[in-house]
């Protein structure tokens, strides 16, 4: 960083000037061909971003892609590599998001495209806007997810503009951290894929028989297992203390040895009665999210009084098994049975939902308690090393990531040239 200090000292000793964005930059916004029109989309060769690809922060890929005539039916502009892009709407945390492109696209609509002159380097730019994402969030129009950025308000950003000597200098520090990241994320997705791959091994019917010696036959869930899930409650049975209510969305506190946290909870009374009515999970039971989350499988670990929210979060009664089972084993057995079955196991118009009758039908390969319990043996170890170096790596990756989040913010810090 001496040479950036160097250089500031050099081209810029009174300090750095700030322009509006608009006065160096070109921005744009990108057009959707319609939908209805197949013409416009089959067979298409040019690619085309939606906003929530900005997220990849350095757009390598999109998914979509259109026809020369989808682009010449709207107002769609190709961009080159190196551009800017920054999302003006979008679900959730996207609105604001920046990117940077690697590749030559056009955009929809909801990406707002800006292309640098010669006196601003667009990878600085990037890293200037990237670091007023919560700026970006509170000056856009109207309220929450509704809220939407626009060109006036993009054209409008201060924007500290040092020589471009500086800028490059920025940049390439802050894309040596950048690199540091990136092995990271590498390194534990590499070895994420070494345990999916020695877990797909394991539970194959290949390797269970000759580990059993015998022909194994798949069964139902069904025939194995009960299989159950709440009863409704209530917003009005919820309150601040008691017995901990748990959300689909929360299922995982109560495994992995994580402490019980909840937000909502049951009257004993309350409890009681529900309880009753449908029973609740035990220690070993395995849990399942029943919206969007496929091969989800969570096993409680405790023997808390606790309740789950109704048909949002599945059960598997393993200790009501109708065989000898591990509930361990079935663990990986379900999440794997439920990942290569489930466009045939979820229903639902509008989202996946897996129904308790859908679940039941779930294919189970179930070899002697011996075999699997072996093989549980081996999954917990893979999978236990697996999390001592991904806790590791992934705590490494944000330590990382916070200390690219200070340098940059220092870096972009520069001294106001006055007046």
């Amino acid at each position: 960083m001496s040479r950036l200090r160097e250089l500031i000292d050099e081209l810029c000793p009174d300090g750095v000037g700030f322009k509006k964005l608009g006065c160096f930059c070109e921005c744009f916004s990108g057009a959707t061909p319609k939908k209805s029109n197949s013409t416009y989309w089959e067979d298409g060769t040019i690619p085309w971003m939606s906003s929530g690809e900005v997220h990849q922060h350095v757009v390598t890929h999109v998914n979509g892609r259109i026809t020369q005539a989808g682009y010449d039916s709207c107002s769609t502009r190709m961009v080159p590599a190196g551009t800017v892009v920054v999302a003006l709407a979008g679900q959730g945390k996207t609105r604001g998001t920046v990117a940077i492109t690697d590749i030559e696209l056009c955009t929809n609509q909801s990406i707002g495209a800006i292309l640098c002159d010669e006196t601003v380097d667009s990878k600085y730019l990037y890293y200037y806007l990237s670091a007023q994402y919560d700026y970006l969030r509170r000056i856009s129009s109207g309220e929450g997810t509704r809220g939407g950025l626009n060109m006036p308000l993009l054209r409008n950003l201060d924007i500290p503009v040092p020589p471009v000597e500086v800028q490059r200098e920025v940049v390439r520090i802050l894309d040596s951290f950048q690199e540091l990241d990136d092995a990271l994320t590498a390194e534990i997705e590499a070895r994420e894929k070494q345990y999916s791959l020695l877990s797909e091994r394991l539970l194959s019917q290949e390797y269970l028989e000759a580990a059993a010696g015998v022909t194994i036959v798949q069964k139902p869930l069904k025939e194995i297992a009960l299989v159950g899930s709440s009863k409704r409650v209530l917003k009005r049975d919820l309150v601040d203390s008691g017995i901990p209510f748990f959300r689909g969305t929360e299922v995982g506190l109560l495994s992995e040895g994580n402490p019980i946290d909840p937000q909502l909870f049951l009257t004993e009374e309350t409890y009681a009665s529900v309880v009753s009515a449908s029973g609740r999970p035990l220690v070993g039971d395995l849990l399942l999210p029943s919206v969007n989350e496929a091969g989800k499988v969570w096993m409680v670990d405790t023997d808390d009084a606790f309740y789950l929210k109704d048909a949002r979060v599945l059960w598997v009664h393993t200790g009501s098994a109708k065989e000898e089972v591990d509930c361990r084993y079935m663990r990986y057995a379900l999440s794997k049975s439920l990942v290569d079955n489930y466009r045939l196991l979820a229903s639902g118009a509008q989202f996946a939902e897996l129904k308790i009758s859908s679940l039941e039908t779930a294919p189970i390969l179930l070899p002697p308690v011996d075999v699997q319990s072996m093989v549980a043996d081996k999954l917990d170890d893979a999978r236990a090393l697996l999390q001592d170096r991904t806790i590791g790596l992934p705590a490494e990756r944000d330590a990382r990531r916070k200390q690219f989040e200070h340098y940059r913010d220092k870096l972009l810090s520069f001294p106001v040239k006055e007046a």
